[in-house]
């Protein structure tokens, strides 16, 4: 998300600019490379979603909700009755708000699946959309499952719905961007889709630790621009220390660890924070772009990091608990989490933040946060397709999730205030505003889920090729599946 929620923000800005920690110095206009800023200050509360005097009539509007694995996405999208927790009765009464306002009755479908199960998901989805009774009005399923379906023709184009505003701060513009294709938008993120949110990767911090080891200000490091690859592998340089004296050998959570790394999905983290995507689009032309000399260079950078640095542990695990690590007991300066996994975090003894993935270099524009592509996302059937009673219900969900759900979800799960001073929201907001998913994760599932090449290979220990090597062997795979589903598209279009 581009757009940056409050004014706190901007005055961050000038407070740090005159810090500097990894960098050799401070330019004297520095540049705001976190995100792009909004140079009017504006609020939820100042902006109309133009939604007011519509009345449905009492039209019900099914919702079909999946949970993939642990991602507990029905419950960000559907309460039964409010229960004492912030997050859940937001979610209750921003529904009953949307009934209220638009004259319509929201009907809830939840699906549960895990990986074996993603056959029964699709059969559901298709033959609910290809029964043509309206039984599935609106879609919330992950993108990484999505785009088989979009080849098939059974979603619709989201852009096409009346009263849908994507130029809204609601809506998330990077994802909305990457998610458009030949003009159509397929997939739509944003304050309505709190999964999204959840599912967005940062790293986690040890505030004691950051200051018995000297390290400076990390916050202002980041608001500077000079949060990157080269400062992380400096900031953490000489912090291991085997702790329960078991060998150096033996990598364990008693150690004491500059960066704790879980499992292969946060090693893609770093590949998109670096600017190394697998296919990007050149002026409305796909291409495959794995096997650029940048890419190469930020494998290298990776492995060593993961396998050489003896400041750093991966465990190779993506479901490993925080709070049961060595972050978890105070002993790691830093640890790859998701806002998801904050909640889990809330009991520990010490005072922590969170930043993103630093950037590749200091003269890259902007930060880069990678959202999961295992959280929920909104899609419409095909049937659904021009329906103004569909546009203005997904509108509403996201307007007014951007006025209260979002808020709550910061206040609890993420335990922040706006007023606490120590620029932990306006950090937050630099993370959110920054979040997206490229281009071969959103379609993750019709080329042939590349991106998991690529962090298979950072992760194995014993892959002596190289990068050069695998993709070679992977390029002509990915660019027929990235053909033949243009192709496909295209002809549904």
């Amino acid at each position: 998300m581009k757009k940056l929620r409050t004014a706190s923000f901007l005055l961050a800005l000038l407070i740090s600019a005159s810090s500097c920690s990894c960098g050799e110095s401070v330019d004297d206009d520095p540049k705001v490379t976190g995100s792009e800023t909004q140079t009017s200050e504006t609020t939820a509360d100042a902006l109309s979603d133009g939604l007011d005097g519509l009345n449905f009539g009492g039209n019900q509007i099914n919702i079909f909700c999946t949970n993939y694995g642990d991602s507990k996405g029905f419950q960000y999208f559907f309460a039964e009755e409010e229960t004492g927790d912030i997050v859940i009765d937001s979610v209750y009464r921003r529904n009953r708000t949307v009934e209220e306002r638009l004259g319509v009755k929201l009907g809830y479908t939840e699906f549960a699946f895990g990986w074996d199960e993603k056959d029964q998901m699709y059969n559901a989805v298709r033959s609910g959309i290809m029964a043509d009774d309206n039984g599935f009005d609106i879609i919330c399923m992950p993108t990484y499952f999505v785009s088989t379906m979009i080849v098939e023709g059974l979603f619709g184009d989201l852009s096409s719905l009346p009263h849908v505003d994507f130029s809204k701060p609601w809506w998330s513009e990077d994802f909305i961007e990457t998610a458009t294709i030949s003009g159509k938008t397929y997939l739509a993120a944003g304050d309505g889709t709190l999964p999204f949110l959840t599912g967005i990767n940062c790293i986690a911090f040890n505030k004691k630790l950051a200051t018995d080891f000297s390290v400076p200000d990390i916050y202002d490091t980041v608001f500077d621009g000079k949060w990157t690859f080269d400062c992380l592998n400096s900031t953490i340089k000489g912090i291991y220390s085997d702790l329960n004296g078991n060998s150096t050998a033996v990598k364990d959570k008693e150690d004491r660890w500059g960066l704790e790394i879980f499992g292969g999905n946060n090693i893609s983290c770093f590949e998109t924070s670096c600017e190394a995507p697998c296919i990007v689009n050149k002026n409305g032309k796909y291409e495959f772009v794995y096997d650029s000399e940048r890419n190469v260079e930020v494998f290298d950078m990776l492995v060593k990091l993961v396998h050489q640095n003896e400041d750093v542990v991966y465990y190779g695990q993506d479901s490993m608990q925080v709070q049961e690590s060595a972050f978890g007991n105070g002993n790691s300066l830093f640890a790859t989490i998701s806002f998801a996994k904050t909640s889990t975090m809330r009991d520990l003894k010490f005072d922590w933040g969170v930043i993103p993935y630093p950037k590749y270099d200091e003269s890259q524009e902007k930060y880069h946060t990678r959202a999961s592509s295992g959280m929920e996302v909104f899609q419409i059937p095909v049937t659904s397709s021009g329906r103004e009673d569909v546009g203005a219900v997904l509108e509403a969900l996201s307007s007014e999730g951007y006025k209260s759900l979002t808020p709550a979800y910061y206040e609890t799960a993420l335990k922040v205030k706006y007023t606490n001073g120590d620029k932990t929201s306006e950090m937050l907001d630099l993370i959110k505003d920054s979040a997206s998913i490229e281009f071969a994760l959103v379609f993750a599932s019709a080329v042939g889920a590349p991106t998991d090449q690529f962090k298979n290979a950072v992760g194995n220990s014993s892959n002596k090729g190289g990068w050069a090597s695998t993709v070679a062997s992977l390029k002509p795979k990915t660019v027929g599946l990235l053909e033949d589903m243009l192709a496909a598209i295209e002809s549904n279009n």
